[in-house]
């Protein structure tokens, strides 16, 4: 049967219910993000491959939008350096506030004129379209010249 413990074992001054109140907790990262942890976690913007990266969503965003086009917009903002690469945790991708001031900066840094700041539109798509592929072939070029000096490296050696 059951294993029986006397009265009193796990309350949480004796030092068994202190060990198990610690052991019952839930971890960190959980507490925060519920139940079933962080189901949007991303890699950093360094171990992101250019096959991992979602396209570009064509669909006009925002505020309060939700799905994969959300998620895309997300990914492909972190991997240009506008929103943390990170990740978004609680749920499923929202276009919160925090999407929509990363948009607006992208918007005004590239100089896209919106039909509204911090909506996601068509000219703003160009735009991010373009440095995505400007940041891959950045990405690809200091990937290549690493392994050149990896190589000379070897070669002296």
């Amino acid at each position: 049967g059951a294993p029986s413990f006397p009265p009193g074992a796990f309350r949480p001054d004796s030092a068994f219910g202190a060990a198990f109140a610690g052991a019952r907790e839930k971890p960190q990262h959980l507490r925060r993000h519920g139940r079933s942890g962080c189901p949007f976690r991303r890699p950093g913007p360094r171990d992101e491959t250019s096959e991992e990266l979602p396209a570009v969503p064509e669909e006009v965003l925002s505020l309060d939008a939700r799905g994969r086009a959300v998620a895309a917009l997300h990914r492909n903002l972190a991997f240009v350096g506008y929103l943390p690469a990170q990740g978004w945790c609680g749920g499923a991708p929202r276009f919160s506030e925090r999407t929509a001031e990363a948009v607006a900066a992208f918007q005004r840094d590239h100089n896209v004129t919106p039909v509204e700041a911090g909506v996601f539109d068509a000219d703003t798509r160009h735009s991010l379209v373009s440095k995505v592929e400007a940041v891959k072939q950045q990405r690809a070029a200091e990937t290549k010249q690493r392994q050149v000096q990896t190589e000379a490296r070897e070669a002296e050696a």
